[in-house]
């Protein structure tokens, strides 16, 4: 099968204005949210909290103020994700006045006048705990980030040991451009308290009313169309199956190792359509929207018009293969195409270096944010073989052989991937390739 002949052409604003803001922060969607309005999707990134807490932070970071994942708890209302949540804890004694006290947060690209809606699970625990109420507060800011509105999103009551919701429609001011989505805890009048004061959130919602336009973003996190060691060469042909009833247009970019690649996932290219309901496949996808002779990875676009289209457009995968020099045919191996990394530290089991085998590690910044990794390497019986920091730019690729760790020679071990800075997210995975045929074995991070 193959691509249509507007594979060249260079799509930097693949959705209209208003669409645009979505782009970035729907690489982290199919998550199982909430039924949502016909038409809209999710705006907030990490909003189910189904591994950790990732893309929120703390306003005005203090050591009183802190924001916990919390895997036994979640949702349990209708249509809810589940276990997975996030604890937000103010232990402040001095500071009980009663106040509501503004905790986690993200901030949401919004359009001046758009009508958007929000909602949010919510559960008031009552052992070893002092807040009073709960609630999502947002903030509108002007282009200079001043607050010029605010909007409460709270639950009718504040009951305690059990979930409920809290959801509101909100227009925004005309001027507005960024909407602050806040995460509350309010506190008594009680100084002398000595628990701390903490609410649980879970399936976060803000949506835009306003677009039929749905997106999803995935990536690659190798790819190449390059030769490899030992006369191989490798590859990419992707593979997309539709989940919708509506035509789907692919755009991709090529995200070169060792540089950031921001221009790629601005610039991307169209690739194809596939049919509702359909399949596509994209021979030497890498060398279409990268060129020849590059190692990297790849982000994916998918876009769909339609009223309440879900989260998930596409299905994707990747097979990377080499022509078998010693017969017919080829190998290689599959890689899934996969939402932006949500964990902050990943194990990949697996690392065998010798005369039979080889191993590569590598890690892909699924984001537009500097990410910083500390990588290390260890034998089957966890002694540390090796570790380095890696700084990746935004969407930077990165794959080493694990002897650029200084491991010469390993019979089995692991490796653990850890984000150390506060923002970014990533993929990471290893390959074990034969050293004889060249055939590979790939392993995602889990």
């Amino acid at each position: 099968m193959t691509t249509t002949d507007r594979g060249s052409e260079t799509l930097r604003n693949p959705l209209r204005p208003p669409y645009r803001a979505a782009l970035l922060v729907a690489m982290m969607l199919g998550l199982g949210l909430l039924p949502l309005p016909a038409g809209a999707q999710n705006l907030l990134v990490n909003g189910t909290f189904d591994h950790d807490t990732g893309a929120w932070a703390i306003l005005f970071p203090d050591p009183a103020r802190e924001i916990h994942f919390v895997s036994t708890q979640g949702s349990t209302l209708t249509g809810g994700s589940g276990p997975g949540s996030i604890e937000v804890r103010d232990l402040d004694m001095s500071g009980f006045n009663g106040a509501d006290i503004l905790m986690a947060y993200q901030d949401v690209t919004v359009q001046g006048g758009g009508s958007y809606w929000c909602s949010a699970a919510m559960f008031r625990p009552t052992i070893h705990n002092e807040a009073l109420r709960m609630g999502v507060f947002v903030e509108w800011l002007d282009a200079s980030q001043s607050v010029i509105d605010e909007h409460w999103i709270r639950p009718p009551s504040y009951p305690a040991d059990t979930w409920i919701r809290g959801e509101a429609s909100m227009v925004a001011p005309p001027s507005a451009v960024t909407a602050r989505v806040l995460l509350t805890v309010g506190l008594p009048h009680n100084p002398g308290a000595t628990d701390p004061a903490l609410i649980y959130y879970d399936d976060l919602v803000f949506q835009d009313l306003s677009t039929t336009t749905a997106t999803q973003a995935l990536f690659v996190p190798a790819a190449a169309s390059a030769h490899g060691y030992n006369e191989t060469f490798w590859t990419t042909t992707g593979w997309f199956a539709s989940q919708v009833a509506v035509p789907v247009d692919l755009f991709a970019g090529f995200l070169r190792q060792g540089q950031a690649n921001g221009a790629a996932v601005e610039g991307v290219l169209f690739v194809g359509t596939v049919p509702p309901y359909g399949f596509l496949e994209v021979d030497d996808l890498a060398a279409k929207i990268g060129g020849a002779g590059l190692t990297g990875g790849i982000y994916i676009l998918a876009v769909a018009e339609g009223g309440g289209l879900p989260s998930t457009l596409i299905t994707a995968t990747t097979y990377t293969f080499t022509p078998n020099p010693d017969g017919g045919g080829a190998f290689g191996q599959g890689l899934p195409a996969v939402p932006a990394g949500t964990r902050s530290a990943v194990v990949v089991p697996g690392v065998f270096q010798g005369v039979a085998y080889r191993t590569n590690i590598g890690v892909l910044n699924t984001s537009g944010s500097q990410v910083i990794i500390t990588v290390e390497i260890f034998s089957p019986g966890g002694q540390s073989l090796g570790t380095v920091q890696w700084v990746l730019g935004a969407y930077e690729q990165k794959q080493v052989p694990v002897t650029a760790l200084g491991v010469s020679s390993a019979s089995g071990g692991y490796v653990t991937f850890s984000r150390t800075s506060s923002t970014g997210s990533f993929r990471a995975y290893a390959t074990v390739v034969d050293q004889r045929s060249g055939d590979a074995v790939y392993t995602p991070g889990l």
